[in-house]
C-alpha cells in the first residue's frame, strides 16, 4: 500500500513537472513568435520606406528629364522648321532651274489616246 502511494505521488509529481515544462515551452514559443512577428513588421516597414524612397527618386528623375525635354522642344522644332525651309528652297531652286533651262519633258510615244509627237 505504501508503495502504491509513493508510486502515485511520484507519478503526480512527474505529471506536474511535465505540465510545467509544457507551459514553459508554450510561453517560450509564444514569445519567440511575437519577436519574429515584430521583426517581420520592422523589416516590412523598412522595405516600404526603401521602396517609397526609390519611387520618389525615380519620380524626381523623371520630372527633371521631362523638364529638359520640354525645354529642348522649341529649339528642336525651330531647327527642324529651318531645315525644312532650307530643303524647300533648294527644291524650288532646282525646279526653277529646270523650268528656265532648255529642259524638255520626256517624250511620250504616240498612241491613240495620246496623239503627240516628240519634238
Amino acid at each position: 500500500m505504501e508503495k502504491k502511494k509513493r508510486y502515485k505521488a511520484e507519478q503526480l509529481r512527474h505529471e506536474q513537472k511535465q505540465k510545467k515544462q509544457l507551459e514553459e515551452l508554450r510561453i517560450s514559443a509564444e514569445t519567440t513568435l511575437k519577436e519574429l512577428e515584430q521583426l517581420q513588421n520592422e523589416k516590412r516597414k523598412m522595405l516600404m520606406e526603401h521602396e517609397t524612397s526609390k519611387l520618389k527618386q525615380l519620380e524626381d528623375q523623371h520630372a527633371i528629364e521631362l523638364q529638359e525635354w520640354k525645354t529642348s522642344l522649341k529649339p528642336r522644332k525651330q531647327s527642324l522648321e529651318e531645315e525644312f525651309v532650307s530643303q524647300r528652297e533648294e527644291q524650288e531652286s532646282l525646279l526653277k532651274e529646270r523650268m528656265s533651262s532648255d529642259y524638255s519633258p520626256p517624250c511620250i510615244p504616240e498612241t491613240e489616246l495620246f496623239p503627240l509627237s516628240c519634238p
